[in-house]
């Protein structure tokens, strides 16, 4: 039953294959601001008491932004595809920012409720971008080909930032280098996909010269081809 879900042959589509990258790369660093950010305000010296705003701040703006940014993908005057874009770029440079947060816990649920309300959109999109790349008669199987993508950079995402968060302990910043590495890998998930259209107005040039040839006549129509009256005709 997985292996009817998973339908790799999908990624034989450039732009379908350039979807599932950006999804592993989003999937690295998706987890890292919910299992660090308690963490990394330890590191900052936030006070006890209101390090779980953060993560408060993460989820109430995860909320808003699933309900914004899909009500504006529903909207026939966005280009979804740009919109989405936009979603990985800003929360993977909140991300990026978050090492640089000082005691004071507001500096951190800045950084919060930016990844959480893009990181809502990003979700809320991914199936609609989908439907969009390879028709609704195929959102089932490249769904589940998504979720292979996303489910292995998930299960190696978390144990990769902790170990090297293990390896700069003692450093004046233990986290700046994990939160850059994997808010980075969300930025570049969100800037390679403005390749899409270029790959997509490729195939349809190629799939237009290859009707243009065979209407004028570069290449045969053989006999195997032709209905049978057409055949008669040649007769």
């Amino acid at each position: 039953q997985i292996a009817e879900q998973i339908d790799l042959n999908l990624l034989k589509d450039a732009a379908f294959a350039l979807f599932a990258i950006s999804n592993f790369l989003t999937s690295l660093g998706f987890n890292v601001p919910y299992n660090f950010a308690n963490d990394l305000a330890t590191d900052a010296n936030v006070p006890e008491d209101k390090r779980n705003w953060i993560i408060m701040t993460i989820g109430i703006a995860n909320c808003f932004g699933r309900v914004v940014i899909g009500f504006l993908g529903d909207r026939s005057w966005v280009n979804r595809l740009a919109l989405y874009n936009s979603t990985l770029i800003i929360a993977g440079v909140a991300t990026m920012a978050a090492p640089f947060c000082t005691s004071l816990v507001y500096t951190h649920m800045v950084y919060a409720a930016l990844f959480g309300f893009f990181s809502g959109g990003y979700v809320g999109l991914t199936s609609i971008l989908v439907v969009d790349l390879v028709g609704v008669h195929k959102l089932s199987d490249a769904f589940g080909t998504l979720l292979l993508f996303q489910g292995v950079a998930v299960a190696i995402g978390t144990p990769i930032c902790g170990t090297m968060r293990d390896f700069f302990t003692g450093s004046e910043r233990p986290y700046l280098w994990p939160y850059l590495i994997f808010g980075g890998s969300i930025l570049i998930s969100g800037l390679i996909l403005f390749a899409i259209p270029l790959i997509q107005k490729r195939k349809e040039n190629r799939q237009k010269l290859t009707k243009q040839q065979l209407d004028m006549g570069v290449r045969s129509y053989s006999k195997q081809n032709l209905s049978v009256p057409e055949q008669q005709q040649q007769l």
